[in-house]
Order: structure tokens, then C-alpha cells, then sequence
């Protein structure tokens, strides 16, 4: 059986939902308990990780740590890396520090989005 080769394209998982955030911005998005952010609110506060992340200096493609609890802020840090074309790296909030430094040194992150528990 042959293989196909797969077409590139331009599009990521940023442009999906950048086109659902287009369709439906007062649609909710996000739910979290009685938190509530629409596919408008959600966009924007991405752009602005995207935008802050740029401004520190993070090249397109550097690697982005996200060191968060499964929250809204999770989805809102990894559509701004992607939005933005950055590779996000996911870390599990359980990680030991051993763990974290193998991580991030060995996936060359160049930043840590994180929840302000672990600082």
C-alpha cells in the first residue's frame, strides 16, 4: 500500500479558532464553575499573551513552557503561543523540580507561561 504525502499548509489550530472567535464572539467559550469567557473575550486575551510573549523577545517558533493548572488560562496561553507561532510546550503541574529542568532544558523553552502558585 502506498503511502500519500501529505500537503503543507499555513493554517494552524490558531486559525480554526480564530475563525469560530470570527462566527461566534458572543458564544461561550470557556467554562470553569460559574467563570464564563465567549470565543471574543477568549481571542482577545490570547492576543494579548501573543503580544506580551513578543514583546519579551520570543522568536517564531521558540519553544513556550506552559506551566498551568487545567484552567481557562491553559487554553487562553496555548492559543496565544500558537496564534503568534509558537511552539507550546505542555508541563504537567505535578512535576517534581528535576523533572521541570529536564523539561524545559531538554525542549529548549525560551519562556514559562505559569500559574502564580508556583513561583
Amino acid at each position: 500500500m502506498a503511502m500519500e504525502t501529505m500537503e503543507q499548509t499555513d493554517w494552524n489550530y490558531a486559525d480554526v479558532w480564530e475563525a469560530v472567535a470570527d462566527a461566534q464572539p458572543d458564544t461561550t467559550a470557556l467554562t470553569q464553575g460559574d467563570h464564563r469567557l465567549t470565543w471574543s473575550e477568549m481571542d482577545h486575551r490570547a492576543d494579548g499573551i501573543g503580544r506580551w510573549l513578543l514583546g519579551l523577545g520570543v522568536g517564531h517558533q521558540d519553544k513556550v513552557a506552559l506551566y498551568l493548572y487545567n484552567c481557562p488560562e491553559y487554553l487562553e496561553g496555548l492559543f496565544g503561543a500558537l496564534k503568534v507561532g509558537l511552539v507550546p510546550v505542555n508541563t504537567n503541574y505535578r512535576y517534581a523540580d528535576d523533572e521541570l529542568v529536564y523539561l524545559w532544558d531538554n525542549a529548549d523553552a525560551v519562556a514559562v507561561v505559569f500559574h502564580g502558585t508556583f513561583t
